[in-house]
């Protein structure tokens, strides 16, 4: 896979096409021209030049990103086997349930925002003119129980730093699923073109801080109370890993 660029655009009804598939997430085609008010011809002919460039894909008869993020690998524990794979537009609400499960201990602050942000938005990736953002799934017996979520920007100036966030479910820890979701979402970042990637945890959450540092993430820096858990003042932890 080569870098990431950020899209670029011919004409203002290509942009107006691929903002939507982007804003909303997977759609049919007749549901994007409808919102996008072109006629048939004009909005088929903007709709093949995505899909030329690589931009827009057509997967179960919707329009979706043509984010390429490789394909599913098989693991084996001694007590269950398990899947790590790209997520899918019908992952969404598991996902969110996962992050929102994990992000209710308190502990794990940005997993929290993340919860909320993917609420917001209702579309698990992006890729657009500022950024990226794609997910990752643990799944064993048909139910996600992981994730690893890396948002990279791709303005030029900001675009060698990704973020990177990553939960399991409780019953699920001890059995590398972490591992192999970390693993696999620094490598997404690193063909796609950054240099380094970042993961900011509260002090209070010792075992993230602990489960980054044993594989390779050194901290970077502190932020001395800046979060609020529950009557306190916690500090910010800025845990980073350099390719």
């Amino acid at each position: 896979m080569a870098q990431l660029d950020p899209v670029m655009f011919d004409s203002a009804e290509e942009k107006r096409v691929y903002r939507y598939v982007d804003q909303h997430g997977p759609q049919a085609a007749e549901d994007v021209m409808d919102a996008v008010s072109l006629p048939a011809d004009a909005f088929q002919t903007q709709v093949d030049r995505l899909l030329k460039k690589g931009y827009l894909a057509e997967r179960d008869g919707q329009l979706t990103l043509g984010l390429d993020i490789g394909e599913a690998e098989e693991f084996t524990t001694a007590d269950f086997s398990y899947t790590i794979r790209p997520a899918r537009p019908d992952d969404f609400e598991e996902i969110v349930e996962v992050v929102e499960e994990i992000a209710g201990k308190k502990t794990y602050v940005v997993a929290k925002e993340l919860a909320a942000q993917l609420r917001y938005e209702e579309t698990l990736f992006r890729h657009n003119t500022s950024t990226a953002r794609v997910f990752f799934v643990a799944e064993a017996d048909g139910e996600i129980i992981g994730w690893s979520g890396i948002e990279l920007p791709l303005v030029e100036n900001l675009r060698a730093t990704a973020q990177l966030t990553v939960g399991v479910r409780d019953t699920y820890r001890g059995y590398a699923v972490g591992t192999q979701l970390l693993t696999r979402g620094l490598n997404w970042a690193k063909t796609s073109g950054a240099k380094k990637v970042y993961n900011n945890i509260a002090r209070t959450n010792m075992r993230a801080i602990s489960f980054l540092e044993d594989r390779g993430w050194e901290r970077e820096g502190v932020r001395e109370e800046h979060y609020t858990i529950g009557h306190k003042q916690v500090d910010e932890v800025m845990m980073a890993y350099k390719f």
